[in-house]
């Protein structure tokens, strides 16, 4: 300090640059997970924020590095507050924790396809049956998920995603065969009808379809779909499949609706 009588001074006083940031990595995240500050001046670092969240925790590395843990934050700029001052850098984006509503059917085998509904289901990275992995899977929509059911187990439905981990028990697998749906549900004589589910025969003859006590002709069939054409004679009961060479039934949830010229229906 100077002053008209001289000058004074005292050694001690330490410069703190203000700090900046240049980088972090990943730009999108969820709670809990781990954001890495790359810049300039974390020394002494005394706040991180996310979209003006306060991070949940924060290590400071180096001068250079911020290791800082996402809470329940804001898409924004990422700040890194110090002594020297605060540093910001936009990009930031806050992934909200999935949610799993439904899914349907509540049961299926190898090869069998469910849908999954629920909230912030975009970018998911892994689908999973009972602990198993889903041998492959369709993300529709922020809110629906049709997945592939591989050698699975029962247990809980659950959904990853960058935000976190959503599940949602009532998953059964099965290895005995299960009607899901029948689709038309109704038609004529004849029409032809397709019935979905899991562990049917490959070979059609393999496979015994029943419109009631009605057997149907199948003229084609796969693990997860049989072809079939509605018999004469059927009536409004439900539709079943026999799979050889096990004697167990499968019954599917609605009855076919058979219908006649004129907008009859049978019953």
């Amino acid at each position: 300090m100077t002053t008209p009588g001289g000058s004074g001074s005292l050694a001690g006083f330490v410069y703190i640059p203000v700090p900046t940031i240049s980088s972090f990595s990943p730009v999108a995240a969820g709670a809990g997970t781990p954001v890495v500050i790359s810049g300039t001046g974390f020394t002494g670092a005394t706040a991180v924020k996310f979209g003006g969240t306060s991070a949940n925790s924060f290590t400071v590395i180096n001068s250079s590095a911020i290791n800082a843990i996402v809470a329940g934050g804001t898409s924004g700029n990422v700040s890194v507050t110090t002594a020297g001052g605060t540093a910001t850098l936009a990009g930031f984006t806050f992934v909200q924790v999935p949610v799993i509503t439904s899914f349907t059917p509540l049961a299926t085998g190898p090869g069998g396809s469910v849908t999954i509904t629920g909230t912030n289901l975009s970018g998911a990275t892994a689908v999973s049956f009972g602990g198993t992995a889903a041998s492959s899977f369709t993300v529709n929509s922020s809110t629906s998920i049709t997945a592939i059911v591989g050698s699975g187990s029962s247990g809980a439905v659950s959904v990853t995603t960058i935000g976190g981990t959503a599940t949602i028990q009532g998953f059964t697998f099965t290895t005995l065969p299960i009607v899901n749906a029948i689709a038309p549900a109704s038609g004529p004589i004849g029409a032809v009808v397709t019935i979905t589910g899991a562990n049917f025969q490959t070979t059609p003859a393999n496979n015994v379809v029943y419109f009631g006590s009605v057997k149907a002709n199948i003229l084609s069939a796969s693990a997860n779909t049989i072809t079939v054409t509605v018999p004469a004679g059927a009536t409004y009961k439900p539709v079943s499949v026999l799979s050889l060479p096990t004697s167990f039934i499968a019954y599917g949830n609605t009855p076919f609706m058979v219908t006649f010229p004129g907008g009859q229906t049978c019953i």
